[in-house]
């Protein structure tokens, strides 16, 4: 199994090359909202405007990988459903422990927003890279993903991963 972010032009060839592709949604970090090539705080969402994005992208992502066969059907899953269950405190103690704070700050995308005074960037958005790095270790522990896909706006999850 496979996870993509986004969707991707290779995604169909895995498909049909008998690979199992899942598409995980930002349900828990769309919520949240991402500092990257941002100049000001992400406005939030609603669940209904999260459930409506997710429904959006599923549509656009069958027009490249089939959710509808019976072989080897694509997944869409949210990452919501994994993010629910943790407490803050279990968080902090089991995921936030494992990130260097100084490596955060040195992020381009958080530096930039960071010395930006009139904008400044808020505690949640500079918590999104622990966020994603979350999806990347769930993804590959309880999707058992060997091989991950996605886009630009991914890369604290890949890179952020420990």
């Amino acid at each position: 199994m496979w996870v993509i972010s986004c969707a991707a032009g290779a995604a169909p060839i895995f498909q049909c090359s008998g690979h199992h592709p899942i598409a995980v949604a930002g349900g828990a970090t769309g919520s949240i909202g991402d500092s990257s090539g941002k100049t000001a705080e992400r406005q939030l969402l609603t669940k209904e405007v999260l459930d409506h994005n997710i429904a959006s992208v599923k549509v656009q992502l069958a027009k490249l990988l089939d959710f509808e066969t019976k072989q080897i059907p694509a997944r869409l899953v949210d990452n919501a459903s994994w993010t629910a269950g943790v407490s803050y405190l279990d968080f902090l103690r089991d995921i936030g422990k494992h990130f260097s704070v100084n490596q955060m700050v040195a992020k381009e995308s958080v530096r930039a927003r960071m010395e930006d005074r009139e904008v400044g960037i808020s505690y949640t958005e500079f918590s999104i890279h622990a966020a994603q790095a979350f999806d990347f270790y769930h993804s590959g522990m309880s999707l058992i993903a060997c091989f991950k896909l996605g886009g630009s706006d991914q890369w604290g999850q890949y890179y952020s991963r420990h």
